[in-house]
């Protein structure tokens, strides 16, 4: 990725290209901020990388969410274990 850090843009294209029922802007934003309630309340365990494809795809932001949700799944792993 090209520039610096750059915000999550709230555009609403996520849950149309998700093949499930989740919010997923909102459990990046939980995983950015290493909050494992959150993110167990908006179902990170139901996903994986390969799920979120398409979202980074159409971000707006151009934020590597594939890399960033096995962040997230790692954290847990790391806190159940």
């Amino acid at each position: 990725m090209h520039g610096g850090e750059r915000a999550i843009v709230m555009s609403g294209k996520f849950e149309k290209v998700l093949p499930m029922d989740l919010l997923p802007e909102f459990l990046i934003k939980a995983i950015l901020v290493d909050d494992i309630d959150k993110m167990e309340q908006l179902g990170i365990y139901e996903v994986v990388e390969e799920d979120i494809a398409l979202c980074e795809f159409v971000d707006t932001s151009k934020m590597e969410l594939q890399s960033i949700l096995r962040k997230g799944i790692d954290l847990m792993i790391k806190e159940l274990g």
